[in-house]
Order: structure tokens, then sequence, then C-alpha cells
């Protein structure tokens, strides 16, 4: 375990540095190198082992210039190892906001769907993260929760039903997503205290869609009747400590260069957050417009009493440009960056650098709010009933079973139970000689095994949950040949069913 850095708690409103009455307000910015645009990187884990070069050498001291606090990522793999970038990030003094969700484990926008292979995933990324000091929090979704869009896929898919049919189906929607929204947070939150690990603080990053921006603009927002993310998070925040979220983050791009005041941008945001009891903060900002960003708005947090009250910082979207012009910086050869054209790279190490050094206001000066329901969602044309309880609890259980998978094949294989990946085995050189892995899986639940072929992950065959137990050995005994799909098959030990 890191122990460069004091944690982050929570006092009432108020992130604090450890048991201490000093406020923690975030300087953060948005990491991610998905697009192939950075020098063709495409990593989907950056904190992962593997790119600790990336983050020493070139990553960590930009974030250090800037006089960035903390960084915000959106995925990581449990199945790789963190502990050189969180230890290099520590050094320099910067926390971690860390997604739980990926595309393929995640609370499903149109459906609410919540799955065991979710919160497995999710699970298995806190055990990995919580020993490390700088973990500063984290998030079961980003921007799930997005009324106006999940308004308009019904309204695609539905074109002929009217509009206020499609307010109701959207409403219902919302409940529906928001119970298992709050249902995960709470589950990570019993996980992490059946575990007796230390208290992360965990929530989600929200949609900036408050109840009184459905204007005019769009007939089937008009329709008076769809619930703001504001009033979704009172829902989130409200009720007992153990069921409720510790924090709100919101996606704000309320201020863009030169259209709007920075001191009274986020002003309305300000007051749509006062019913909140939780910490909030803003975990992407950087509205874009046709000149460079100026970062004016970043001052305001520390200056603009109604503000530092509600408001407990800012991520800046983001390090790395990723197609969308939102980048401070490109990566280009031997991983060099260049600034951006409407990044404001010099207008956000300014603004950070400013603020870094500006008294923060007593902890004990902050506000406090109720912890109770959102008692309506704004004036709709029919009754609302929130969810009075939440989704059975998940559990996970941590592998209790050793297994050596052989893999004769010539193309890197995978071992998935319950849709979480519990390990890789590297492809052979040819179909003769092996390569042995020992893999953690849980006894008595069934295992699929996935070839990697084509440039995709196809399943191949299964372990029935019967024949899963601690020492067992899978092998397959067929030569595979380049980009072929292969069957796996069993030792005598447990035999396998072909798929």
């Amino acid at each position: 375990m890191t122990n460069l850095l004091s944690t982050i708690s929570i006092s009432g409103k108020a992130f604090v540095y450890g048991t201490e009455n000093t406020r923690f307000m975030v300087r953060g910015i948005a990491l991610s190198a998905t697009s192939t645009l950075n020098n063709n990187l495409n990593i989907k884990d950056i904190l992962a082992n593997d790119h600790n070069n990336l983050m020493v050498n070139t990553i960590i001291p930009q974030l250090q210039l800037l006089n960035a606090n903390c960084i915000r990522v959106y995925q990581v793999d449990p199945n790789n190892q963190h502990n050189l970038s969180m230890a290099s990030l520590a050094s320099a003094g910067i926390y971690v906001m860390v997604g739980l969700a990926t595309s393929e484990n995640s609370i499903k926008q149109m459906t609410g769907e919540y799955s065991q292979e979710t919160f497995n995933h999710a699970a298995r990324v806190v055990d990995e993260f919580q020993a490390y000091d700088n973990t500063f929090c984290f998030s079961v979704g980003n921007e799930v929760e997005f009324p106006g869009q999940q308004a308009s896929n019904l309204n695609t898919a539905n074109p002929n039903t009217l509009p206020s049919q499609i307010v109701l189906d959207t409403v219902n929607l919302e409940l529906t997503v928001a119970q298992a929204m709050k249902s995960f947070a709470r589950d990570i939150k019993f996980h992490i205290a059946a575990n007796n690990y230390r208290i992360i603080p965990v929530g989600a990053a929200m949609q900036d869609g408050p109840q009184s921006s459905w204007g005019s603009s769009n007939p089937i927002l008009y329709q008076r009747g769809l619930i703001g993310t504001d009033i979704i998070a009172q829902y989130y925040t409200a009720g007992g400590e153990t069921d409720r979220m510790d924090y709100i983050g919101i996606n704000s791009y309320r201020y863009v260069t030169g259209s709007t005041p920075p001191d009274s941008a986020y002003l309305g945001l300000g007051t749509e957050v006062q019913p909140l009891a939780v910490p909030v903060f803003l975990t992407e900002t950087g509205g874009l417009g046709s000149v460079a960003r100026d970062w004016k708005d970043v001052n305001s947090m520390y200056t603009v009493s109604s503000l530092y009250q509600q408001l407990s910082g800012q991520v800046a979207f983001q390090m790395l440009e990723e197609g969308a012009g939102y980048g401070l910086y490109t990566v280009g050869d031997n991983n060099a960056l260049t600034t951006t054209e409407l990044g404001g790279a010099a207008d956000l190490l300014q603004a950070f650098s400013t603020v870094s050094t500006e008294p923060l206001n007593p902890v004990n000066s902050m506000p406090v709010a109720p912890t109770t329901a959102p008692a309506s969602a704004g004036s709709p044309p029919f009754t609302i009933t929130w969810p009075t309880d939440l989704l059975p609890l998940k559990i996970y259980s941590a592998p209790n079973a050793a297994i050596t998978v052989n893999n004769y094949a010539t193309c890197n294989i995978q071992i998935v139970q319950q849709g979480v990946v519990m390990g890789t085995v590297s492809a052979a050189t040819d179909g003769d000689n092996p390569v042995s892995a020992s893999i953690q899986v849980n006894s008595g639940v069934a295992i699929s095994i996935q070839g990697y072929v084509n440039s995709n992950w196809d399943a191949v065959c299964g372990v029935p949950a019967s024949n899963v137990v601690d020492g067992i050995t899978v092998s397959n005994d067929v030569d595979w040949g380049t980009n072929v799909q292969c069957n796996l098959m069993m030792t005598p030990v447990a035999s396998f069913i072909q798929a």
C-alpha cells in the first residue's frame, strides 16, 4: 500500500484530507488514451504497469506542470497490476478517480439491466485499487442517466408513438435505471465494508440535465415530465449511509470561453445541488467554442461563495486529444506532447496554479442538506413514484480454486467466469510445446474459454460448473493453425463440453 499521501474522506458536503478538517478541492484532468490519434497508443488501461514508462516520462511530469492533484480514468482492467503507476502518481501528489464500469460491464442506459457480471468486474477493480492511498473515489457509471438521449432513442425506435407516451416511457426508464445505479453503488459499498477495506467514496458521474433545462426547443422534452438529473441526484443521495451514494459528479460544460461570464456560468448549478447532502464536483468541464479555452471558470470555484460552498472542484476534459477537439495535448513521436489549438493548456496551467495557493474555506462552514428523497420530479402530467426499495444485494466471491491451463494454440486464450476474465494464457510458438499458466477461479462456477482469432474473442468451449474444482488441469490437445477456430479439450481430470 502506498503511504505517501493522506487518504481522502468525507465530512458533510466536503472532501477532506484523512481525518483532518482541511478541505480537498479537486484540480483534476480526465485521462484516457483509447484513440489511435495519439501515436497509435489506443490504451484501454493507462494505469497498468505495462504503461508505467509512459506515465512516468510523459503524463505525470505534465500533470505536475499543470498543478493537477487528481486524474479521472474511465476504466481499468483488474487483471493487470497497477502498483507502479499508482506509486508514481502518489509520489507526484496525484489522486485517482477510478471508473468501475466498462462498455461491456455496465448498467445499460436503455434497459437498466444490472448484471452479476457487471458487479463482479467492479468488485475486482475495487479489490485492486483499495490498496492505494491515492485512490480518491470510485464511480459506478458515466452519464448512464441521460434523459434527453433516452427520450430521443425511444422516439427513434417508436416513431409513431405520441410524444406524451414517449415521455411516460422515458420516465419509467429513468426510474428503472436510477434504481439500478443506486443499487450498484450500495453493493460496492457493502463489498468495501465486508472486506474491511478503508472507506473510499462511491458515487457516479452524471450528465448535466437539470429539470429546468427542458425547454421548448425540443418538443419531446417540452412535454414537462422527464426527470432532470438534478432530481435523480437527490434520489441517489437520499437515505441512510449504507444505501446512498457518497458523492455526485456532474459532467458540465456551461462555461464556454467568450460566451458566458465565468463567475456566473455555474451559479444555476450551485443552486441545483443545494439539496444534496454529499460532496459534489464537476467530473468533466471545458466547453468548446471558436477560440481556445481560457479556463477562467476555475477561479470561480474558489472565489464565488455560492459555488465553493456547494462544489468541490472540477476535472478538465481532457488530457489527450481523441478526435472531438477537447484534448489539451496530442502525443507524437517518442511520446512527446504537443498542445492543441483549442485545448487551452497554458491557461489551465495558470488557472490551476493560481487556485492551488488560494486559502480553502473551513469545512465546518459548509451548509448541511437533508437526506430525504425528492418529493416530486417537477410538475409532470402524471404521478411519479420513486422506488422504495433497492434491488437484491449482489455478492462477489473471491477466487478460491487454482487451475492449470495448458495452451497449445498459436493464439492467446482467456478464461472467463460470469463475464469476468479470470486470466489469460499466451499463444504457443507451435502446436507441440504448450504455454502453461496457473489461473485463480471460483470453484463450482462454469468456465468459458475464448480464443483471440481475427481480432475478436470468440467463445470456443466451456467447463461445466460441476467440474470446476481446485487442482484441475485444462489442456487443448489439437494443433491449432493461425487464425483457425479450434476446440479446447479437457484433460482426463475433467471433461470439456464442446460449445
